[in-house]
């Protein structure tokens, strides 16, 4: 019976039985469809799970080889690491004490010169010294040590005949008693017959006794001179952190090195940390990753000390690992959890990972590039340009990314393109020439476009965009981003939202450090005259502006902080001390004209508090300029341009002052300050007239004879003449 029921359910097909055996086909026609849907998509599920596994294995063993690959690069590399920062902080101590030793002998030169040169002032009586003249001279050659050389703070004369010690500094006085003197210690050393030197110590004159940082640290070289009245002690005394401020122009410290100076007794006598000053090196704190290393100096009787803190990652190999370990398995996490729970198709899981293999080929070096998964269009384009923004934050870099792919979208018709995000504020754009036009209106347009994007992004004044050169062939495009990188560096000069990369000009010089403008400013804000300083300020800043100099944002900011460095240290010269201000940092500044108004509000806190100040005679701008008349009217350079040049005073100024004192002209000021200096010389009797010409100033002896007689009424012969009965 089974086997003859297909012969019958034939039969009556072939008799063309109707209703029943049609339901049937649609039965079976409606399962062979489900049937074959079934398996089609059952066997795309499969190919998903088995490339969601496979994609899981190789992301483990990635992790895994990159893991093994850091740590053994790491024990290979630390052991070298370390012992080229061995070696480099050798030779920083060895420089840094070659350094000191040279300026210390220069110090002590200048000690020996002016006790030689000086002899007459040494060699002077009690009774001579109370002559007004004679103590002006005396504290004009101590002045004269300290103006002449920025790292000497204060020089001292000290008479043992009477015990009287003569300052350049008040300390309470300039002619004190050695009891009443500040710095006796200097001259309480068992060593009247050969120089020395005093150790570092604070000089308690200039700043609040509670703060070390406003008190000068000082090293002192004292001359002992052999004089008919007695021992005269000469002490020239180097300010340390002024001596350091310019060592630092030449030796950049990083925040990982630090530097100190240690006597023979251990002492820590120099130390950036105040905190840290006459305490015993072996007190300090100790670290275990700081390289330390020393060099002794026989000459200065120091040991200078250098150190350099290992980076954290350097610092240890359970830490190293540790932290690798930590962010692999979290990696390792985040890549599987992506793998099984993600939506993607295959296919923008592989644009995902070629785009950011194209990330990397661009901000990194070797390697190259895989465009496959490009659109035939953008593959087709003969040439492109690379468009890099960078976005104040974060949160509005996610904001300009979704706006630049919305907004070259709509433009797709005019140039391809693609959107790279390389950091978290950084992102590239990939322009493709697709309408083949000129690279000169390929690049405008594309200028253009990136204009636009600024302009209509909410936090526009945020975005700061550069524009490469057109390239040919996806291997250039590594060059147009290093281009559009290199021109950030730049940002101050060029503070347009949109640049081109042409305009960095790489054969310009760099901009020296403006060591003329800081002395002037400096000059003008101790004298309180704050348009001069402005004026010096804005010539720096046109400088910076004139594109005549080719100068990184970092080197501006690194310049003006050294310029307030030293203006903070200046301040501790003053004779009535300020409050040191707050220094400001530049590195939040997005242009130049922002890191102009951090540093003339920095002058301009400082200014206030010199012009609040009570004033003291010294400070009067007459007896500044009178003083310096009468140090240097013997020079036969001497004139009105000079004088401003040197005080930062205007040639009009100076000729009412010296009018106003000796009414007289100034050329008539100096011709009759110089005939009475050669009476003495002439009366003196031991010099011709020729050399007393040559010495008050005078090129021409003819023209000295005539300007005599003119004051006089007798000639230089005549007046010598006149004087010998009365010396005989």
């Amino acid at each position: 019976m089974q086997a003859g029921v297909p012969c019958a359910a034939a039969a009556a097909r072939g008799a063309g039985i109707g209703l029943p055996e049609k339901a049937g086909m649609w039965k079976g026609i409606r399962w062979r469809m489900k049937n074959s849907f079934f398996r089609k998509y059952k066997n795309e599920f499969a190919l998903y799970r088995i490339r969601k596994k496979l994609l899981t294995i190789i992301a483990v063993l990635l992790v895994v080889f990159a893991m093994l690959t850091m740590l053994l690069f790491y024990l290979s590399e630390r052991s070298s690491y370390q012992k080229n920062m061995a070696e480099s902080n050798e030779i920083m101590a060895s420089q840094m004490a070659s350094v000191y030793e040279l300026y210390m002998q220069n110090v002590k030169e200048i000690a020996h010169d002016t006790a030689f040169n000086n002899q007459e002032l040494f060699h002077l009586s009690a009774g001579e010294r109370q002559d007004p003249q004679a103590k002006t001279k005396i504290l004009d050659m101590l002045g004269s040590i300290s103006v002449m050389n920025p790292y000497v703070h204060s020089a001292y004369l000290y008479y043992e005949e009477e015990g009287m010690v003569y300052s350049s500094i008040s300390m309470p006085y300039s002619i004190t008693p050695l009891e009443n003197f500040g710095d006796k210690v200097v001259f309480e050393q068992d060593s009247a017959a050969k120089p020395y030197q005093v150790a570092p110590h604070l000089l308690h004159s200039t700043a609040a006794m509670s703060d070390l940082r406003k008190q000068p640290l000082i090293i002192s070289y004292v001359v002992p001179t052999a004089s008919r009245n007695g021992t005269v002690y000469l002490c020239v005394n180097v300010n340390t952190r002024s001596l350091y401020s310019m060592i630092l122009r030449d030796f950049e410290l990083e925040q990982n090195k630090n530097f100190y100076i240690v006597d023979k007794e251990g002492y820590v006598v120099f130390h950036r940390d105040s905190e840290y000053l006459f305490v015993k090196q072996d007190e300090l704190p100790q670290k275990d990753d700081v390289i330390r290393s020393e060099a002794y100096s026989s000459i200065l009787g120091f040991t200078f000390v250098f150190e350099s803190t290992v980076p954290p990652l350097e610092s240890g190999l359970l830490r190293f690992s540790s932290w690798i370990l930590g962010a692999l398995c979290v990696t390792m996490v985040v890549a599987i959890v992506s793998v099984i729970y993600s939506t993607l198709p295959i296919r923008k899981m592989v644009q995902v990972a070629k785009k950011s293999n194209l990330r990397d080929f661009l901000a990194k070096s070797g390697g190259s590039a895989d465009t496959t998964f490009w659109d035939r269009s953008m593959q087709e384009c003969k040439n492109h340009v690379v468009g890099v923004f960078r976005i104040a934050s974060h949160a509005d870099a996610e904001e300009f990314l979704n706006q630049s792919i919305k907004m070259s979208a709509e433009n797709e018709k005019d140039y391809q393109f693609l959107v790279i995000k390389m950091s978290g504020e950084t992102i590239a754009i990939i322009f493709g020439n697709i309408r083949h036009y000129g690279d000169i209106q390929f690049r405008q347009h594309v200028r253009t476009q990136c204009e636009k994007m600024c302009a209509t992004f909410r936090a526009g004044e945020k975005a700061y965009c550069v524009v490469s050169q057109v390239k040919t062939g996806v291997e250039q495009l590594r060059d147009g981003y290093r281009e559009c990188c290199e021109t950030f560096r730049y940002q101050y000069l060029f503070p347009q939202q949109v640049i081109v990369w042409e305009k960095i000009d790489t054969a310009l010089p760099g901009y020296p450090f403006p060591v003329r403008h800081e002395r002037h400013i400096i000059n003008n804000l101790m004298a309180g005259k704050g348009e001069a300083c402005l004026r010096h300020i804005d010539e720096i800043f046109a400088d910076f502006r004139s594109g005549d100099y080719l100068i990184k944002d970092s080197e501006i900011n690194r310049y003006l902080a050294v310029m307030q460095e030293n203006i903070s240290l200046r301040l501790e010269t003053l004779p009535i001390p300020i409050e040191r201000p707050a220094r400001h940092g530049f590195d939040a500044c997005a242009t130049l004209d922002e890191v102009y108004t951090v540093f003339v509000g920095y002058v301009h806190e400082i200014l206030v508090q010199i012009t609040n100040r009570p004033r003291e005679p010294e400070n009067n701008v007459n007896t500044v300029v009178l003083e310096y008349i009468e140090k240097n009217f013997c020079q036969n350079d001497i004139c009105l341009s000079k004088i401003a040049e040197e005080l930062s005073l205007s040639a009009n100024l100076i000729s009412r002052i010296v009018k106003e004192a000796s009414h007289r002209s100034f050329s008539e000021y100096i011709t009759y300050k110089r005939i009475q200096r050669s009476k003495e010389l002439l009366a003196d009797g031991s010099m011709s007239i020729n050399a007393v010409s040559e010495a008050v100033g005078f090129t021409y002896p003819y023209y000295f004879i005539r300007k005599f007689k003119e004051l006089e009424g007798v000639t230089p012969g005549q007046y010598i003449g006149a004087q010998t009965p009365s010396d005989g």
